[in-house]
């Protein structure tokens, strides 16, 4: 199943209990998530996660296996890789070099293991969390 990248980055903003945006997840493979917090819904098995600000989606969050979470009591959850595309092109096979010629300087850089590139004219923001020099983590999320 094709997935639509352009679709799942335009989730960022609009109401999750929304048609559209269950439309979109259905769309994906994402109708039910492994764990369902206040403010955050994972799905473990896809290597996908989505985190809230009220009713709104905040962000959206491509995983590697590298990559964990915490359920609802606490414990730490492992995720599988996303198997589709990846925003702009990335993989997690990418090391921090790659990734940063594919989408230029960073606006904010942690020692390698956080990069941040802001996108003011979208309003929204790409962070890439690595491990090991490559990324374990990829959201897209509101700017501020």
């Amino acid at each position: 199943m094709a997935i639509d990248m352009d679709a799942l980055l335009a989730l960022v903003g609009r109401d999750h209990t929304s048609k559209t945006v269950q439309r979109t997840l259905a769309a994906a493979g994402l109708t039910h998530a492994t764990y369902k917090l206040e403010d955050e819904r994972c799905f473990l098995e896809q290597g996908f996660s989505y985190s809230l600000t009220k009713k709104r989606i905040r962000a959206v969050k491509f995983h590697d296996r590298r990559d964990y979470g915490h359920n609802a009591l606490g414990h730490v959850a492992k995720y599988a890789r996303y198997a589709g595309e990846l925003p702009f092109g990335l993989t997690f096979a990418l090391d921090v070099r790659a990734v940063r010629k594919k989408l230029g300087k960073p606006t904010q850089s942690l020692d390698g293991g956080l990069d941040r590139w802001d996108f003011p004219a979208k309003k929204r923001v790409l962070t890439v969390f690595f491990d090991r020099g490559r990324p374990k983590s990829i959201t897209w999320r509101l700017l501020g």
